[in-house]
């Protein structure tokens, strides 16, 4: 078996396959309406056992965010980073790079 095992129990890595499945469904109504990413995020913190969770577009050109959804983050962090931090991002030069 690869790294992530099935259980038994119908569990993956100790997540129940309904907590699971889940998460999936609300990625999916996302799609349909994108106010519910803050639950999407939220409920993926959850599932992986985080206190905090963030997900983010990031206009590379102009390397500003462009869209965030966050929990558990108090809104001045996501000030500081996107006026400050978020151009420091080591992810971000590569990605400039290509086409």
């Amino acid at each position: 078996m690869g790294p992530i095992a099935t259980a038994k129990n119908g569990q993956c890595a100790g997540v129940s396959l309904e907590l699971f499945s889940g998460v999936v469904e609300v990625i999916y109504d996302c799609a349909l309406d994108p106010n519910r990413w803050y639950e999407a995020v939220g409920m993926i913190a959850e599932l992986c056992q985080c206190q905090y969770g963030a997900l983010g577009v990031v206009d590379l050109e102009n390397v500003r965010n462009e869209l965030t959804f966050h929990v558990g983050v108090d809104d001045r962090f996501v000030r500081l980073y996107a006026e400050k931090y978020g151009a420091m991002n080591p992810h971000n030069a590569p990605l400039q790079l290509c086409p």
